[in-house]
């Protein structure tokens, strides 16, 4: 696995050094008996680059990671996955801030769209999923229950010509029980 090593020593707790591996990474930083620990810095072959804090060669604590397109994951980090408070930004210009839970997007956040229209709310295991409300550009708005990504159970949905509906909603649209008023 390891192609080139500088300043590794197996069995001593805490230095800095440099390895090379064999698909093209390279690791500058902190080392505790051979593994990546302590602030340290990971380039991958991809262009990506992870720069923070590392545990028995995983990232964990606070950190960085960049892709190649300006995307970048900045928060904290448990076992190499995404875990507490964190702020994502996608190729496509979408940006979430908030909770996460083993890698996902977990709890609490908030997700602004390329549009401009966002979503403010519960997030479960990458989902728009609970209570949240949504702003759309074109100035409607939904507050209230969430599944699947979808407006589903009681909500209100508010729309730009002052009209309101406030009820039931199955996969995005009204149905059931409810009550428009314009």
């Amino acid at each position: 696995m390891i192609i080139k090593i500088r300043n590794i020593k197996a069995n001593v707790k805490d230095y800095k050094g440099v390895l090379m591996f064999r698909n093209g990474c390279l690791y500058e930083g902190h080392f505790d008996h051979g593994f990546e620990s302590g602030r340290g810095r990971k380039i991958f072959p991809q262009q990506e680059v992870f720069e923070g804090d590392f545990k028995n060669g995983q990232f964990h604590g606070k950190g960085k990671f960049t892709g190649p397109k300006g995307d970048y994951y900045d928060g904290e980090w448990k076992n190499g996955k995404q875990d507490g408070k964190g702020v994502e930004l996608l190729e496509n210009m979408q940006k979430y801030e908030g909770e996460y839970k083993d890698g996902q997007k977990h709890g609490k956040g908030k997700i602004t769209f390329p549009d401009g229209s966002f979503y403010d709310g519960e997030m479960n295991q990458n989902k728009i999923e609970g209570t949240g409300v949504k702003f759309w550009k074109s100035s409607k708005r939904y507050q209230g229950q969430w599944a699947n990504g979808q407006e589903n159970g009681i909500g209100t949905m508010s729309y730009a010509n002052t009209s309101t509906y406030v009820g039931s909603f199955v996969n995005g649209k009204r149905e059931g029980f409810g009550v428009f008023t314009s």
